[in-house]
């Protein structure tokens, strides 16, 4: 009787800690920043400027088969920030970006975040 006893808790065991392994309450997807934000220059060398985008249609990709709804969600709470001294860029200086979301609405929609801080090099002014 012991033997039976000790098996079904063992059993048991295993089947949480498989369970908390597989993360069956964890990400449905991931959003990589480094994927989807996009910069552009224009002007001229020294007086340059940069335009930072994110690719919505992209990201959107990315959130697979979560519902429009919190998928708009999602993407409304992204914010994209460009620290570039605008106007006044030249060839080979460096633009970071930053990308701000709203870490509740993440958690709520299980959508995970990475390179949520990008650099660029300035080209082609």
């Amino acid at each position: 009787m012991k033997k039976g006893f000790f098996f079904s808790v063992l059993l048991l065991l295993v089947l949480a800690a498989a369970l908390a392994l597989t993360g069956c309450s964890g990400v449905k997807a991931t959003v990589d920043f480094e994927k989807c934000v996009n910069m552009e220059f224009s002007g001229f060398d020294g007086e340059g400027e940069a335009h930072v985008k994110l690719d919505d249609a992209y990201a959107l990709s990315l959130l697979g088969d979560m519902n429009m709804a919190s998928a708009a969600a999602v993407l409304r709470s992204f914010s994209v920030h460009s620290h570039a001294d605008n106007g006044s860029l030249s060839n080979g200086d460096v633009v970071t970006v930053t990308v701000d979301t709203d870490p509740e609405i993440l958690k709520n929609s299980k959508v995970a975040v990475k390179n949520t801080e990008l650099e660029f090099v300035v080209s082609g002014l």
